[in-house]
C-alpha cells in the first residue's frame, strides 16, 4: 500500500493591490500530509487525523479533503486516500492555511496518479479553488496557486476557464511576516470589501499592480515595494487588525520596501531583500502592535516550488 508525505507552503495574497489576483509562496511555515493509497476504496477520503482540534475529520468540510474528492471524482479514480494533517499555521491567519491543505491534498493524488492525466495541472487547481469557495464562499485562486504551484502567481480568472501564470520569485527576496494573536476568518474579511469603487480607485490600482509585476519581472524588490500600495481593499480591513497603520509605517521605517495585509489579514507582510535588517524590520513590526510579546514574527524566503512529496513509503 503505497504511502507518502506531503507539504504545501504559506502564501501571501494580494500582495497589495493584486485581490483575488496576486498571490506569492514563502518557504515556513507549511502544512504536512501523511498520505495514504487506499486500493480497495474508489474515490474515498478520509481524513483520520489532525494537530488541530478545531479543524474538521470529516472530509467535505475539510480543504484537504474537498480538493482531493474532486480531482478522484474528475479522473474517475480507481482508489481512494486517507490522510493524516499536520496544520503548520493556525485557522484564520492570513497565511492561506486552508489553501495548503488543498494544495498539499491534491498533490498527493498527483503522486498516486503517477502525474499521468491530461490537463492535471489545471484540474488539480480547479480541486483547489471549489474548496476554498466551499470554505470562504468566495472563487479564488490567489492562495491556493502559488501553494500548489510555488512563486509568484498572477490569476486573474479563477473561473472556467482557468487563466494563470507563474513568475519565479528573486531569491534575494525576503518576506516579514508579523502575526497577532487574533483571528480573522477569510469569509468575515471578504463581507465587508466594496461592491463598487470610484474609478480613480481603480487606475492607482492598476497602476500600482503593474508595478508590482515589473519588479517581479525586473528582479527589482525596490520597485515591486513601491507597487505595495492598495487604496480599495487594506483601507476597510485596516480596521480588523489592531494598530495596522502604526505597524506599517514601523515597517517603512525599519527598511521595508513594502507592506500591507496578508490575504483576509490578520498577518501583516512586509518584503525587503537578503541585504536588510530583517530582525529589526520584524522587530519594529511586533512592537507597533502594541502588545509585541504575544505576535508571532517569521522571516519568509522565496518559495519557487510549491506542494512536494518529501518522502514516500514510512509508517503510516
Amino acid at each position: 500500500m503505497e504511502k507518502i508525505v506531503v507539504s504545501a507552503p504559506a502564501t501571501i495574497a494580494n500582495i497589495g493591490p493584486g485581490f483575488d489576483v496576486y498571490g506569492l509562496a514563502v518557504d515556513s511555515p507549511v502544512d504536512i500530509i501523511k498520505a495514504k493509497k487506499l486500493e480497495d476504496n474508489p474515490k474515498k477520503v478520509i481524513i483520520s487525523k489532525t494537530n488541530l482540534p478545531e479543524l474538521p475529520l470529516e472530509a467535505d468540510q475539510n480543504t484537504a479533503g474537498i480538493a482531493a474528492q474532486f480531482v478522484l471524482n474528475k479522473v474517475n479514480a480507481d482508489f481512494g486516500v486517507e490522510f493524516k494533517l499536520e496544520k503548520g499555521m493556525g485557522i484564520g491567519t492570513g497565511l492561506g492555511s486552508s489553501a495548503a491543505s488543498a494544495a498539499a491534498g491534491v498533490k498527493a493524488v498527483a503522486h498516486f496518479l503517477n502525474n499521468d492525466v491530461e490537463n492535471l495541472e489545471s484540474i488539480l487547481l480547479e480541486g483547489c479553488i471549489v474548496a476554498e469557495e466551499a470554505i470562504d464562499g468566495g472563487i479564488h485562486g490567489d492562495n491556493v496557486a502559488p501553494s500548489l504551484f510555488g512563486g509568484f502567481i498572477v490569476i486573474p480568472s479563477s473561473r472556467n476557464p482557468l487563466l494563470y501564470t507563474k513568475f519565479v520569485l528573486p531569491k534575494t527576496l525576503r518576506v516579514i511576516l508579523a502575526t497577532p494573536p487574533i483571528s480573522i476568518l477569510t469569509a468575515d474579511a471578504r463581507r465587508i470589501i466594496p461592491k463598487e469603487i470610484p474609478l480613480q480607485h481603480s487606475i492607482y490600482s492598476t497602476g500600482y499592480a503593474g508595478l508590482v509585476m515589473a519588479g517581479i519581472i525586473k528582479k527589482d524588490l525596490k520597485l515591486m515595494g513601491q507597487g505595495i500600495v492598495d487604496t480599495i481593499i487594506e483601507p476597510v480591513r485596516a480596521g480588523l487588525i489592531p494598530h495596522f497603520y502604526k505597524v506599517k509605517q514601523a515597517a517603512l521605517d525599519a527598511g521595508a520596501y513594502g507592506c500591507s495585509i496578508s490575504g483576509a489579514g490578520p498577518t501583516v507582510f512586509a518584503i525587503a531583500d537578503e541585504n536588510s535588517d530583517v530582525k529589526n524590520i520584524g522587530k519594529a513590526m511586533a512592537e507597533a502592535f502594541e502588545m509585541h510579546k504575544q505576535v508571532t514574527v517569521r522571516i519568509g524566503l522565496p518559495n519557487n516550488d510549491g506542494a512536494k512529496v518529501l518522502a514516500r513509503s514510512f509508517h503510516f
